[in-house]
């Protein structure tokens, strides 16, 4: 391939997304990350949204669909924001600067009038940091304490808790578990079969639909924390006054 390529962006929102470019959205995930990706997911994370819609961002060249990102509505604090997520660009076509290009092209339509979160990794928070994000928040690993930890943990609103554990692809809440500890249910996420991680406190009748987990190792996230990796928010402008509590981390859906 030679060093220049015609690049054609397209901006779309859910609601005005046909079969085909769901479809070409759907089959782009899942030739770059082989993970299961499919159509029942992403009617739950965009079709289903509680909030309303979300920018759908797919690259083009010679009408293939080489790349694709979403800029997913999840709003904080009764606040319109949106969280980029998704980001995939066919081996063949890296190089071009097709995921910056994605990028701005959403950050164009959407920053003037929203909050811009994201939770990048280790790979990604480098191009964030250098295209004008800022760091929100860093919360490493600790070993939860029932008594003196309970007040970081966030409740995890009604609604968004239905939405996470509706119908749709039900397969993929296999990795969350609850766990009931001093007259609270708090909601898990497996790091290995023994040690989860606390997503956020939960009403009893959100237990329902997942399994109790037995004897684990409980971690949760904390300013305090002392171990691992953790966790990095970050936003597009300074937002320090929002909280963005954990369970709106996209790969819960």
């Amino acid at each position: 391939m030679g060093s220049f390529i015609d690049i054609k962006l397209e901006e779309v929102w859910t609601s005005n997304l046909g079969n085909p470019k769901i479809i070409s959205f759907v089959n782009t995930q899942e030739s770059v990350f082989k993970n299961g990706y499919t159509v029942e997911k992403f009617k739950k994370k965009y079709l289903d949204n509680i909030y309303g819609e979300s920018l759908i961002i797919l690259a083009h060249v010679n009408d293939k669909c080489v790349g694709a990102m979403a800029f997913w509505r999840n709003d904080i604090e009764g606040k319109k924001a949106f969280q980029p997520c998704e980001m995939a660009v066919l081996c063949d076509y890296r190089g071009h600067g097709i995921f910056s290009k994605m990028n701005n092209e959403g950050l164009n339509y959407l920053e003037k009038d929203a909050l811009l979160y994201n939770f990048p990794n280790d790979n990604s928070l480098p191009f964030y940091t250098k295209s004008g994000w800022v760091i929100h928040s860093k919360k490493r690993y600790k070993i939860f304490n029932p008594i003196t930890d309970s007040k970081e943990i966030v409740k995890i609103d009604g609604e968004y808790l239905e939405w996470l554990f509706n119908e749709t692809n039900t397969k993929n809440l296999n990795f969350l578990k609850y766990i009931y500890l001093n007259k609270k249910y708090y909601l898990l996420k497996e790091r290995s079969k023994t040690m989860y991680v606390i997503i956020g406190e939960i009403d009893k009748n959100g237990t329902s639909i997942i399994s109790k987990a037995r004897f684990p190792i409980l971690l949760h996230y904390s300013d305090k924390g002392y171990f691992g990796r953790g966790i990095v928010t970050t936003t597009r402008y300074h937002y320090k006054e929002i909280h963005i509590p954990l369970y709106k981390i996209g790969p819960l859906f």
